[in-house]
């Protein structure tokens, strides 16, 4: 997010420097899945293409005894390499005239310092974010832990279907899923409320056995593993003085699947809106709490509101919803409406649908 934003200042004309606490700006990029709505990427405005490792049309939704299959007729996400999504990203911002520190590390004192040296400070540091907490703002509370990993010589199946797992006996307050990477190349990773007696690895190691993962994985190779914290909300406030948050330190995520990239990245550019009118005119950054939150406030709130659905479910239940959905026409209509990034448009659609008695 923190690069989104540096770009679009640079283009603008103003003087940007980004401090990276990492070796290089990718660093740590495979911890988080790279499934992304298609539009979501293309309003980004980055380029996005040569990061792209698989299409997806759709997904399978399990519960304990039953399932839902949604599939498009085109493409609805992708999968990207994180790595070099965000190394474009930097490139970007870099062409544009940003300079970008790498391996520097700031603790509280120095960020204060940088405070009294730059006219704007922006946190884009991730969940636990140290400007965050050097500036005083509101804590967050509500957090997921995940755990995910890459097995070569899977036997995938569907490579352009993504399956995701509801099962709270398992899996506490959050879900599993299985990304195709190709045709024997998988991503298996799952969720838990920071909250839950055991941590994300453990449950992990359940989940992979389950019989229909297990069958997947039996001639398979386990590549890669990674563990990561997102936030599962927003925090009260994201503007203090001369001090912005943006992205995961904001909590600008879907609660649904803990994704911060779309949400993010259009935060950023409201922010670098706020920022360039607060330099050249001296309009307050407080402009940019307000215009974020109108924006992507109601989406963040639906999104919460279908995490909350699911994440108080038993497995009885779950497979009762299911059922209903199914009955109902439910996974024709996502097929054709579903949006991963913007509920509402659904909402619309059944509330449309509703009135004119179809």
């Amino acid at each position: 997010m923190g690069l989104v934003l540096a770009k679009a200042l640079a283009a603008s004309g103003i003087e940007v420097d980004v401090y990276e606490s990492k070796r290089n700006v990718s660093e740590g990029s495979e911890k988080a899945s790279g499934i992304i709505s298609k539009i979501g990427l293309e309003r980004i405005g980055v380029e996005y293409k040569r990061s792209i490792v698989n299409e997806l049309r759709g997904a399978i939704l399990h519960s304990e005894d039953k399932r839902l299959k949604i599939k498009s007729k085109g493409t609805k996400a992708y999968v990207i390499d994180r790595g070099k999504y965000v190394e474009e990203c930097a490139s970007e911002a870099k062409r544009d005239g940003a300079k970008i520190y790498a391996n520097t590390r700031f603790s509280p004192n120095d960020v204060i310092r940088l405070g009294d040296q730059y006219d704007v400070i922006v946190g884009a540091d991730g969940a636990v974010s140290t400007v965050a907490k050097t500036f005083a703002f509101p804590p967050m509370s509500s957090y997921v832990l995940t755990y995910k990993a890459e097995y070569s010589g899977a036997d995938v199946g569907e490579t352009d279907v993504v399956d995701l797992f509801f099962d709270n006996a398992l899996m506490h307050n959050f879900f599993g899923w299985s990304v195709p990477y190709g045709h024997d190349i998988v991503e298996l990773g799952l969720g838990v409320d920071s909250t839950f007696r055991k941590n994300s690895k453990e449950v992990f190691d359940k989940f992979v056995k389950k019989p229909e993962i297990a069958e997947m994985l039996k001639s398979s190779k386990m590549v890669s593993g990674h563990a990561s914290l997102i936030p599962l909300e927003t925090r009260r406030k994201t503007v203090i003085g001369n001090v912005l948050l943006v992205g995961d330190a904001a909590g600008q995520t879907k609660a649904t699947t803990g994704g911060g990239i779309v949400f993010g990245s259009g935060c950023a550019s409201i922010a670098a809106d706020s920022i360039i009118k607060y330099l050249n005119r001296g309009v307050p950054l407080s402009g940019y709490e307000h215009a974020w939150r109108k924006k992507y406030g109601f989406e963040m709130f639906l999104h919460k509101k279908i995490h909350n659905l699911y994440s108080s479910s038993s497995p009885a239940r779950m497979d009762r919803i299911f059922g209903v959905v199914k009955a109902l026409g439910g996974e024709k209509f996502l097929g054709s409406y579903g949006d991963m990034d913007r509920p509402s448009i659904m909402l619309k659609r059944l509330i449309f649908r509703g009135l004119i008695g179809d």
